[in-house]
């Protein structure tokens, strides 16, 4: 009976090339394919898988298949345990599921699952992830803060090591970064690595796990206030703004050096409209700048 054993495991790491070599079977032969599927003969294929789970024709012997499709596409599917089925090459091996009817075996996709584990931190904090899901997660693995993953055009201007985290502890399920984010309001993407590469260069988080949301004003905005006058403005711009938020004037923002001749230090009013309009001695009596150009 021609085709592959049964019970065959196979592992691929999303974020990475996947191959499936040593393939024992009968008759095996150049050309067969093997369909990465929920289930055997069925269309119930995996996301994010190059070319829908469907390989390039086998090689050497039928004991080897690549999923690249001619590109060399990385897969990024949630990690998870998927069916391994096969198609002989003397068959009609379309990419359908009905064509591929002989499960034998397992493909183990290390990485998060679900993709949409998304987390919120805190502009002028630092940011910690926790409680992060998915198979074969281990210490060290390591997320990248992105507008665009895998791509070194996405790095987040402000947030600590570009973007990069501290590598992960409690068996890869929290992250943390070395430094106060100070990146501007937006959401941004969760990029993963795994441990089992050096996940220093941007395009090695290619894997979309979820969103960021970072609450905070966005960043390069200009206001003008004149000595001898109260000072307040309006039309703040920004991403999850509130009522109560304040603004601190300073020559270097994390310092303890108060600006002289600003009302309250410096420290605005709590802020009004949802978060967009700010004054300075309001709530003290309607005091004055003073301070020096």
């Amino acid at each position: 009976l021609v085709g592959p054993h049964h019970n065959q495991h196979k592992t691929c790491f999303t974020g990475a090339l996947c191959e499936a070599s040593q393939i024992t079977g009968v008759g095996l032969q150049n050309g067969d394919r093997t369909m990465v599927l929920r289930y055997c003969d069925t269309d119930l294929t995996i996301v994010r898988f190059p070319n829908l789970g469907y390989s390039d024709p086998a090689v050497d012997n039928g004991t080897k298949v690549i999923w690249a499709g001619g590109a060399q596409a990385v897969i990024s599917s949630p990690g998870g345990f998927y069916k391994l089925c096969w198609c002989d090459a003397t068959q009609t091996c379309t990419r359908s599921g009905s064509n591929f009817r002989v499960e034998y075996g397992t493909m183990y996709v290390i990485g998060p699952a679900p993709l949409t584990q998304s987390r919120t931190c805190l502009s002028g904090e630092f940011c910690n992830l926790t409680s992060f899901a998915g198979f074969g997660l281990g210490d060290g693995d390591r997320i990248m803060i992105s507008s665009k993953c895998g791509d070194p055009r996405g790095v987040v201007p402000r947030f600590p090591s570009l973007g990069i985290s501290l590598p992960s502890t409690m068996n890869g399920s929290k992250f943390a970064w070395n430094d106060y984010v100070t990146a501007g309001g937006g959401v941004y993407w969760l990029c993963w690595c795994s441990h089992m590469y050096s996940c220093d260069r941007a395009n090695q988080f290619n894997v979309e796990t979820g969103l960021l949301s970072l609450p905070g004003p966005f960043l390069d905005q200009e206001r003008t206030c004149r000595s001898g006058t109260e000072c307040g403005f309006g039309v703040l711009r920004g991403v999850g703004l509130a009522d109560g938020d304040r603004i601190m004037i300073m020559n270097q923002c994390g310092t303890s050096q108060i600006v002289p001749g600003w009302p309250d230090g410096g420290i605005s009013d709590p802020a009004i409209f949802q978060g967009t309009e700010y004054s300075w001695g309001v709530s003290s009596g309607g005091l004055h700048v003073t301070g020096s150009g």
